[in-house]
């Protein structure tokens, strides 16, 4: 655990709260019915946080991923270990891994590169 997290009741880690802590991301005051400051029951109340931290991940948008150009796998998968790269498509192993999360610019940059990489073998 590092000490930048805490864990949550539930057993997750969720970031300690600093002074650059958005408001949107600040757990709800613990204050009583009549707004007095005492503290409700302690359960509810980690509930009700754990509601709205839920809400929130919910709320975010969720990122797309770029499938417009297609992967020149052609499913001979065998790294060569002389030079990390895929005996069928001539990928580096991180540019495998990283495909999918890759941008249509990218993919088309390592695509350019791939048929001088099978020149030198």
């Amino acid at each position: 655990m590092s000490p930048e997290r805490r864990p949550d009741d539930d057993g997750t880690e969720r970031p300690a709260l600093t002074a650059e802590t958005p408001p949107s991301e600040t757990p709800p005051a613990e204050t009583d019915r009549a707004g007095t400051g005492s503290a409700e029951d302690p359960a509810a109340l980690r509930a009700a946080r754990r509601a709205e931290r839920r809400a929130q991940r919910r709320a975010k948008a969720r990122r797309v991923l770029d499938t417009s150009v297609p992967s020149p796998c052609i499913q001979v998968c065998q790294v060569d270990p002389k030079n990390d790269c895929c005996i069928g498509c001539g990928r580096h192993v991180d540019e495998i891994r990283d495909w999918p999360i890759l941008s249509a610019d990218e993919k088309t940059a390592i695509l350019e590169k791939l048929p001088e990489r099978f020149r030198k073998k």
